[in-house]
């Protein structure tokens, strides 16, 4: 399928499911229905990111689809965006999701961290396992 293709059955397969209007080359609104309110919510990606997406994150394009679907229904009502970043779309009450290129220090004892190629620490192991709780 072609990235256009793949791009056009996204809104396809959306407009089915809500309604929805193709509203710039990296945007596709969606008008969701949910429990009698209307929820007006605006998908920020190219068809370049869904490309990504589709292919490297799910391999699949229905599998895809019904992972945008699994975003957007799982909206909050001051989040009018959902906004491709890593392979995903992430929730967002703004259209640009906040930068996370901001330096986090390392602390003293050692510790596994990810560096961008600058050097600066951007991720730290710690902030994704539980503490003991022992200590």
């Amino acid at each position: 399928m072609a990235d256009d293709d793949r791009w056009q059955h996204l809104v396809r397969e959306l407009d089915a499911w809500a309604s929805v209007t193709a509203i710039a080359p990296d945007s596709i609104a969606v008008s969701l229905n949910r429990a009698g309110r209307v929820q007006e919510v605006v998908i920020v990606m190219t068809p370049d990111q869904w490309d990504d997406l589709a292919g490297i994150m799910w391999g699949n394009v229905d599998d895809a689809v019904q992972d945008v679907i699994r975003t957007l229904e799982s909206l909050e009502a001051d989040e009018r965006f959902a906004v491709y970043a890593d392979y995903r779309l992430q929730p967002s009450r703004t259209s640009r999701l906040p930068d996370s290129t901001g330096v986090i220090e390392p602390t003293t004892g050692g510790e596994w961290v990810a560096v961008d190629p600058d050097g600066r620490v951007t991720n730290r192991y710690a902030d994704w396992i539980e503490p003991d709780e022992d200590t």
